[in-house]
């Protein structure tokens, strides 16, 4: 099953649009209330995210699913800067750029890290992703209810998450799998 795109907007239009399309998506894949609510929370963390980091939100958002795994998707443009970055690349599992795979990709991250980062912060390696991030006292001019309480909720609710930054255009993927771990 593939959800509608909802388009979610600054000003709350849609989000109430996208989380009936989780509780939707999670009723096709006959989740109990519990995996329900999960889902749902999965949803309401992202969005809550993104607009946390950017401050304002121009996103869209989408479910698939299949069998007992759901992926959610949100889609948005952030103007950038190097912790706003560092903040959406630790928020994923692996803490690397998932855009950046193969050589032109990482050739393309690396050069948008160092437009961000000043003059020649960076050196050019076999493995971009491995490049040090900010470090964790960096000043950051987000919103100051910032607190990490989003980005550690949805670590906590999801399987797998994977951020892929290519200039100033983000997406979040999460996936969950409600089935029994073996």
């Amino acid at each position: 099953m593939i959800s509608d795109r909802i388009e979610i907007r600054n000003s709350g239009s849609g989000q109430d649009k996208a989380l009936a399309e989780a509780e939707k998506a999670a009723a096709w894949c006959a989740l109990t209330p519990k995996e329900t609510l999960r889902a749902r929370l999965i949803a309401e963390e992202m969005m809550s995210m993104i607009r946390s980091l950017s401050g304002e939100v121009n996103a869209c958002f989408r479910i698939e699913c299949e069998g007992k795994e759901m992926t959610f998707f949100l889609t948005t443009s952030i103007l950038m800067n190097e912790a706003t970055r560092a903040e959406l690349i630790n928020a994923s599992t692996y803490r690397e750029n998932d855009s950046a795979k193969g050589f032109l990709g990482r050739l393309r991250d690396f050069f948008e890290r160092a437009m961000l980062s000043g003059a020649g912060s960076y050196v050019f390696a076999e493995n971009v992703s491995e490049q040090p991030l900010p470090p964790p006292d960096t000043k950051i001019s987000f919103d100051p209810g910032w607190d990490h309480y989003e980005r550690s909720i949805l670590k906590n609710a999801a399987d797998e998450i994977r951020i892929g930054i290519r200039g100033n255009q983000v997406e979040m993927t999460v996936k969950v799998y409600f089935g029994d771990k073996a």
